[in-house]
């Protein structure tokens, strides 16, 4: 259901049930919908609503059938095929002008004829820019993208009365690149991403029916000959070649005007027999075609020319040129010119005049340019004037006739150069004419260039001969077997199940389908996409395919990152990633997200673990196991800590180890024995509510009745029942320890269980005994320790809780050199007042319990409790709350919230269950969802069927944003978790279901 506003958002006017979604690649892309409704709807130009994160506005009334009174029926009003454009239809009611970007020095005329060169499709993209700006600003913004992996040649770009859609499609038609809108947004050089899963037939796997069908009207050919152009071929140049012995190849009879691959004549000289075959001709038989490579039907014109020639090529061909010392060695680029000064524009008749003419300086070409025949013509010029055209630059398009006597060979700089004088030319479609080239519009060292009007030497067409052949190799795998085309049924329950490609998938994207018993493996771009919506109870789609497949899916990974660095896949560097995410996880292993291989790996070189390595089964090593520390997670240092460790220290170098008890079989060997007796004062001071020096022990059978010393009264007992006493001493020989419960106290004595102890130690005369817990007096429960020996010393520290023989998690306060931890609340002083240190608690999350001052980051800011000291709140931070104040105003961070079902938490076992849980992606107030690869988010369930619960993950890697639930999903208390990859800050973000 979509809900449709007035143009300023303040009034719902209408609910629509009903709808159909229609794209066209580089096309149109809008909503077809109809209202049934009780009451008359009011509608106005700019009624807008939002679907699958882009807004659809009304440009036009729709017409109205009244079939009742107002109130009386519920489609008393009807409203049918309205329909409601996506907002690039702005883009056809801005005139495409001669207006560029502010301060970018380029004049412009603001007219809309006009020409302009563009260096690359940026340039293009900067005038859609600047018209763009004109008309739209603020939050009606327009943003046009490139692309930055995209790689185009220089154009000059004829305009005459367009819009700003039409200027976008240059982008197509110009550069050959594709393009696409999605709200306010244009993103040139991109075809859209491969859609988040491999489609195939059957259940749970989109498709219901694939249809491939036949283009019989698509010639099959297995044997091709190729033929080039005829321009630049020397008359009758074929019949003028000659064998060693002096005789011809081909005899006078035979007249081959076009070029030809490089085997004619000199291996093959009957030119029906100069041809390239297919590998597939076992499989298709003979069958025999031809091409000319003449620039017709959008193919390459291949003809002897200066276009690409370089030093090295003239010289694998035994010829010598003369160029400049560091010269890059591309015969076919400009050495400089001499460019006039004027603007160019044409002066009125009778107001003077500008130079008619240029000098263009050309490399050393391989042969003499300026020679000239017995007639005194230039010997190579095949008609009255030669004409340099030039192909980049900023003159690129512009041809340029040569003076008569205008080539002249130089030689005084110490190497060959051309001195070429031309003829300006002149365009009369700009600003009443206007001459080229210009102060603006100069011809530049390096721009390139081709000489028509001439016969090329020998070498050239040798070289264009190789140019021809590889086309056609390039040309005979296009045709050599049998054409397809697709049309996938796609399942709408499958869709409904995978909410997440239903609300992302779109015309431009990458559709891959595979089914092994047609033999289908493709990847085909969507040309259009339909979604009805009401018609059914779930959302239906319709595709079509483009003809031609995109690739493989392993081979299309393959080559598309092979050849990116050259640009030649036609793909872009985002499209392949969607693409690896879409296949990786049915082939590759994840490098970002948490992934299981089904079978074993060998690694045959090293592996470098950064973080925690878990085994869930035993660990066999061959070899040595080599780390710097190993030891268990509840590890802490000291007298009282917990756990075990063996480490090294980096700082020294030297190695330690903790641990509670050690028995050697053998011998012991110690270089040096320091002795950590537990004392009440020394080198480590225990500090607790008691402490004594035995004088005397009397063994019983429940116990150990140890007395001391009362100085004639003068010192009370200040032990308690169920105290803890502990004793660590040394006696010469062995450690003592013991930490036994009171269970009696007397004047001058306590007793000791005998079973109620933690150590084998037994209390003898000359203990020192402290107290140090107590079993039901929580406040006898605590201590200090202040340490001048261990790893970890100095060291202070504080444990609370101590109510047993286990010490972890009992150590509340920890000041050492290796880290520091507190428990309570912080003060500091400033002047005579005292401000109290807020507690970070990080991230708010739903549920939390908060204190006062705790502070929590929420949105992308940061709040601060003032609940009352003593109470506790768990409200969202806001600031209509009366307990949190915002600190910190929040910055474009990204924040995820969650979305479900209402009183989706609720599940009675047997009971049928259905619904919804999501996240979306927040920046500030913006949802940026659509935005959001569905790869970037990770659904894990934890449940009590732990050995299903990495199938149901695996099932759910491209479930996107949304997850559907029925009572298949819940096994006894059951938590879903999904996990957001946040690619610009590089970490991750967390909701909890």
């Amino acid at each position: 259901m979509l809900h449709l506003y007035s143009k300023d958002g303040k009034i719902q006017k209408a609910e629509i049930h009903k709808f159909t979604y229609q794209g066209t690649f580089l096309g149109e892309c809008f909503v077809s919908a109809k209202i049934e409704t009780e009451y008359p709807v009011y509608f106005e130009i700019g009624d807008y609503f939002d679907y699958r994160g882009e807004r659809f506005t009304l440009n036009y009334i729709p017409a109205k059938q009244k079939q009742a009174r107002k109130g009386t029926y519920g489609s008393a009003f009807v409203y049918d095929n309205i329909k409601f454009n996506s907002l690039a239809d702005e883009l056809t009611r801005v005139e495409f002008l001669d207006v560029v970007l502010q301060d970018n020095g380029i004049h412009y005329t603001s007219l809309p004829d006009f020409s302009f060169y563009a260096n690359n499709v940026k340039d293009l993209a900067d005038r859609i820019q600047a018209n763009l700006n004109r008309v739209y600003s603020g939050a009606e913004q327009w943003v046009v993208i490139v692309s930055n992996d995209i790689i185009t040649k220089d154009k000059v770009i004829n305009v005459s009365k367009i819009n700003c859609w039409d200027a976008v499609a240059l982008a197509s038609s110009e550069f050959g690149v594709n393009f696409i809108v999605r709200n306010r947004t244009i993103t040139i050089g991109t075809a859209g991403m491969a859609v988040g899963k491999v489609f195939g037939y059957g259940k749970g796997k989109g498709l219901y029916d694939i249809q491939q069908t036949t283009n019989e009207d698509a010639l099959i050919i297995t044997r091709l000959r190729a033929y080039g152009n005829t321009r630049n071929i020397p008359n009758r140049y074929y019949n003028k070649i000659k064998k060693a012995n002096g005789q011809p190849y081909i005899s006078d009879g035979v007249y081959i005007p076009n070029l030809m691959l490089p085997s004619f004549p000199y291996t093959i000289a009957d030119p029906a027999k100069v041809f390239i075959d297919s590998p597939k001709m076992a499989e298709y038989g003979l069958r025999e075609g031809s091409v000319h490579f003449d620039g017709s039907d959008d193919l390459p014109d291949i003809f002897p020319s200066l276009e690409g020639m370089t030093k090295q090529q003239l010289s694998d061909a035994g010829i010598y040129v003369s160029l400049q010392n560091g010269d890059n060695g591309n015969i076919d680029e400009c050495l400089s010119a001499d460019n006039p000064t004027d603007s160019g524009e044409l002066p009125e008749e009778g107001s003077g005049e500008i130079p008619a003419e240029f000098t263009i300086y050309l490399k050393d070409l391989g042969f003499d340019l300026s020679e000239k025949d017995n007639n005194k013509q230039y010997k190579f010029a095949t008609s009255d004037t030669m004409q340099i055209s030039m192909t980049s630059g900023m003159c690129a398009g512009r041809i340029f006739d040569v003076m008569d006597n205008g080539i002249v060979k130089d030689t005084v700089q110490g190497f060959t150069r051309y001195k070429i004088t031309c003829k300006r030319f002149t365009d009369d479609t700009i600003a009443g004419g206007t001459a080229f080239p210009n102060n603006l519009y100069k011809v530049n060292a390096g721009d390139k260039f081709v000489i028509l009007g001439i016969e090329m030497p020998d070498v050239y067409v040798k070289a264009a001969a190789q140019r021809l052949q590889m086309a056609a190799k390039d040309y005979l795998p296009l045709h050599d077997e049998t054409k397809y085309t697709y049309t996938p049924k796609i399942d709408e329950i499958f869709m409904a199940n995978n909410p997440a490609i239903g609300e992302s998938i779109k015309e431009g994207d990458i559709l891959n389908f595979d089914d092994t018993d047609l033999e289908i493996d493709a990847s085909v771009i969507i040309q259009t996409l339909k979604i009805e919506v009401g018609a059914k109870l779930v959302p239906t789609y319709e595709v079509t395919l483009s003809n031609e497949r995109v690739t493989g899916a392993i081979e299309k990974m393959q080559n598309a990152i092979s050849q990116l660095a050259s640009n030649n896949t036609g793909i872009t560097i985002d499209q392949v990633k969607s693409l690896i995410a879409s296949y990786g996880t049915k082939y590759f292993l994840s490098r970002v997200f948490d992934d299981t291989a089904e079978g074993n790996i060998t690694f045959v070189q090293n592996v470098s673990v950064e973080k925690e390595l878990t085994v869930f089964d035993t660990v066999t090593a061959k070899k040595d196991v080599v780390s710097n520390q190993f030891g268990n997670s509840t590890f802490t240092s000291g007298q009282f800590g917990s756990g075990f460790r063996v480490w090294q220290n980096p700082n020294n170098g030297q190695s330690y180890g903790e641990i509670d008890n050690l028995m050697v079989r053998r011998d012991t060997i110690f270089n040096r024995l320091t002795i950590a007796d537990i004392k009440s004062v020394g080198g480590q001071i225990l500090l607790s509510l008691a402490n004594m020096l035995c004088s005397d022990v009397i063994t019983q059978a429940d116990g150990f009745v140890c007395y001391f010393d009362t100085a004639e009264g003068t010192i009370i007992n200040q032990f308690a029942l169920n105290d803890q006493v502990i004793c660590r001493r040394f006696n010469g020989q062995n450690i003592k320890y013991y930490w036994r419960r009171v269970t009696a106290i007397g004047t001058d004595y306590l007793k000791l269980s005998k079973t109620d102890a933690d150590g084998s130690g037994v209390p003898t005369k000359g203990d020192e005994m402290i107290q140090f817990g107590n079993r039901t007096d929580a406040n006898r429960q605590s201590a200090i320790l202040i340490s001048a020996y261990g790893f970890d010393a100095p060291s202070f520290k504080q444990y609370a809780g101590i109510n047993s023989y286990d010490l972890t998690g009992k150590e509340v306060t920890a000041i050492t050199p290796s880290g520091n931890k507190f428990t309570g609340t912080f003060e500091v002083k400033s002047g005579n007042q005292s401000i109290r240190v807020p507690a970070d608690r990080g991230t708010w999350s739903n549920g939390m319990v908060c204190y006062y001052y705790d502070r929590v980051s929420y949105n992308g800011a940061l709040w601060l409790c003032i609940v009352p000291d003593g109470q506790t709140t768990t409200e969202i931070p806001s600031l209509s709350s009366a307990y949190w104040q915002k600190q910190v105003a929040e910055g474009k961070s990204l924040r995820l919230e969650k979305f479900a079902t209402p009183s989706y938490e609720f599940y009675r076992p047997s009971q049928p269950y259905n619904a919804t849980i999501s996240v979306r992606v927040f920046e500030s107030d913006e949802d940026i969802t659509p935005d959001m690869d569905i790869h970037q988010f990770k659904w894990e369930r934890i449940s009590e069927n732990t050995l299903n619960d990495p199938t149901w993950n695996e099932l759910h890697v491209n479930a996107g944003n949304t997850v559907t639930l029925t009572e298949q999903d819940l096994s006894g208390d059951t938590t879903f978790v999904c996990t957001f990859l946040d690619l610009i800050q590089n970490k991750t973000l967390t909701a909890k279901f």
